[in-house]
């Protein structure tokens, strides 16, 4: 799974999105992941999915986020159960149309202050 933006680097909570491809490599979930530190542990959250992760550090807990969605998201497909899932918890799926060449998908990410939004 790309690294790209969870968090802001700067030791507040913050929020980034994350392209998790999905199936065919033409379908794409966006997740907002949030990291921020409490009582001395970085956690990382999916909240749209119920999902977190702890580290020691931003980067492990973002690491281990990764990973637990990555066996999250097999498992899901796995089952034949990811579109039914993520219908229910309300994360739309993007199909990337067909083209000619390449298409690359890169996530854009931006820190919003806190109280800005």
């Amino acid at each position: 799974m790309p690294q790209n933006g969870h968090g802001n680097g700067d030791g507040q909570a913050g929020a980034g999105p994350d392209l998790a491809p999905v199936g065919p490599t033409d379908t794409f979930i966006t997740l907002v992941c949030n990291v921020f530190e409490e009582e001395g542990k970085w956690i990382a959250e999916a909240t749209q999915i119920d999902l977190s992760a702890f580290g020691d550090t931003e980067d492990e807990a973002r690491e281990a986020l990764d990973k637990a969605l990555d066996v999250y998201i097999d498992l899901l497909i796995s089952e034949g159960a990811f579109e039914r899932v993520m219908r229910e918890k309300q994360v739309p799926l993007f199909k990337l149309p067909a083209a000619s060449g390449s298409t690359h998908v890169a996530p854009i990410s931006k820190k919003i202050p806190a109280g800005a939004a």
